[in-house]
């Protein structure tokens, strides 16, 4: 005849979960044979161990916290990792329940542990395919949205350039007058909307300096009160002696900006806008997505709203370009895809928490800045209003290269024209010029290349690089980084006049 206590004892032994029971010091009372397995114990050496031996190292204070929960009677079970004795992690469901003794005193808890770590890892495998699928989507996105700014600001150079120029020379009382200026008025507006796609597709040149996000948001507090209206009440909560970054102040001002915005639009019955500052030490993950991160020092700035919320659907979208859940004519559906390029080209992470109908809050992380940065001073532009030095335009678009060199000329420069780098090296082979004007995407010879063989064979030879597709020119040629200069298509005529006269008036004594 089988006993209870030998039935119970084969229960306890061929069931998959681990079972023990512990008193409420945590040192063990009794435990099955699977329960030592989960850990990589031997089954004898389960008596001299308490459950905080098991815990893996940094999740001690969770551990003790959710023991001390299941003293009190919480039985609501939870996820956790143990370490097993070779040191890896085991991720366990655990479901713990009080025991009492025949009086009804708690003498200690019993647990079941249930190994999950295959579904774990599986889960995060699955998360890191979708994450790599996902930046490699927006990198495709990036790369076209990158590519089209390009070509647009070639055009847009030509377009706003002569609409410029054509409003120079109208009198005011001519009755096409209006009709240009609205020509111009429209390729500035339209420019703005490249800029965004450089922003996004992370192409921007940016200019780094030493921020104090406090000070920086301080500011502008004003300005977003404004943007999101007398029925949205702003909050601010900035972390004292913050530290600070080294980012573009223009790019972040658009960050806070675009979220502003976005947090009006989702409070359009009035809520609460609130930005906090904190600084954190991240170990290599984003503690609020999981997503991978360099480890360090972060200043992060959270933003966040009291408004509709979203659904993951939506969240998932949500920095894609021309991605919006507007009416249509209601926005670009550029505004968050800015915002998540200048943070990814800031070296940051930005990541969303929202559910429908409870807001939605936006972390901004950027790396405390270890050291002081010394910016170089701008160079102080010549005095002359007009040259006579010979300045070589390179450039293979033709309207743009005649725009630049129509501009040039008037101001009494000597302009030779080339559409390719070959004819320019030929031309270069027995002339020297005073400056070079080159764009930085050519076919047959690039522009850095052209500017790095020029200045081998005549040194004193100033550069200047133009491109609408700015971090082409982020990566200087070898002997030309000390004396160039950048031009940001598209550009102005006062621009170009301002950059020209800055280059040549620093130029090397012939």
């Amino acid at each position: 005849m089988i006993t209870d206590s030998v039935m119970y004892r084969w229960i306890v032994e061929a069931v998959p979960e681990g079972i023990w029971t512990v008193d409420p010091q945590g040192r063990t009372i009794f435990c099955n044979r699977r329960m030592a397995e989960i850990l990589g114990a031997t089954y004898e050496s389960m008596a001299e161990r308490t459950c905080f031996d098991c815990v893996y190292p940094g999740d001690l204070e969770d551990a003790q916290r959710r023991f001390a929960e299941s003293l009190d009677g919480d039985r609501k079970p939870f996820d956790f990792r143990l370490s097993r004795v070779d040191g890896t992690p085991v991720w366990v469901t655990i479901s713990c329940m009080m025991v009492r003794d025949d009086a009804g005193a708690p003498v200690g808890l019993l647990g079941l542990f249930t190994d999950i770590t295959a579904r774990v890892e599986a889960a995060e495998k699955a998360r890191l395919q979708e994450q790599a699928l996902q930046t490699q989507k927006m990198e495709s996105i990036g790369r076209l949205a990158g590519g089209v700014a390009h070509d647009f600001n070639n055009l847009l150079t030509v377009i706003n350039g002569y609409a410029a120029v054509t409003l120079d020379q109208m009198s005011p009382s001519d009755p096409l007058r209006w009709r240009i200026n609205e020509i111009y008025q429209a390729g500035e507006r339209a420019a703005a909307v490249v800029r965004q796609l450089l922003a996004f597709s992370r192409k921007q040149v940016l200019k780094p300096e030493l921020i104090d996000l406090n000070e920086m948001i301080t500011s502008m507090a004003t300005v977003l009160r404004s943007l999101v209206g007398d029925r949205v009440e702003t909050l601010t909560r900035l972390e004292p002696k913050l530290g600070p970054v080294l980012a573009d102040r223009h790019q972040l001002e658009q960050v806070m900006t675009n979220l502003a915005l976005n947090a009006r639009d989702a409070m359009s019955h009035g809520g609460t806008l609130t930005v906090e500052t904190a600084s954190s030490v991240w170990p290599g993950r984003c503690p609020q997505c999981g997503a991978d991160v360099h480890p360090g020092p972060y200043i992060v700035v959270s933003v966040r709203d009291t408004g509709t919320g979203m659904t993951d659907e939506v969240r998932q979208h949500l920095f894609e370009p021309f991605f919006s859940t507007k009416g249509v004519g209601e926005g670009s559906g550029l505004g968050l895809a800015t915002v998540h390029g200048i943070v990814m080209q800031s070296g940051g992470h930005i990541d969303v928490e929202s559910a429908p109908g409870q807001g939605a809050s936006f972390h901004i992380a950027l790396p405390a800045a270890e050291t002081r940065h010394e910016t170089a001073l701008p160079l102080t532009a010549a005095e002359q209003a007009r040259g006579g030095e010979t300045i070589l335009v390179v450039e293979d678009q033709a309207d743009v290269r005649h725009f630049v060199a129509t501009v040039l000329g008037e101001c009494g420069y000597r302009v030779i024209e080339f559409g390719d780098g070959e004819e320019a090296l030929a031309h270069c082979a027995n002339h020297r010029p005073d400056l070079l004007v080159t764009d930085v995407v050519m076919p047959k010879v690039s522009g850095t290349e052209l500017a790095a063989r020029i200045v081998a064979v005549h040194p004193q030879v100033r550069v200047l690089f133009m491109s609408g597709y700015s971090n082409q020119v982020l990566s200087w040629p070898s002997g030309v980084h000390q004396s160039a200069g950048f031009l940001q298509k598209p550009f102005t005529i006062a621009a170009l006049i301002s950059k020209v006269r800055e280059m040549l008036g620093h130029s090397v004594s012939k």
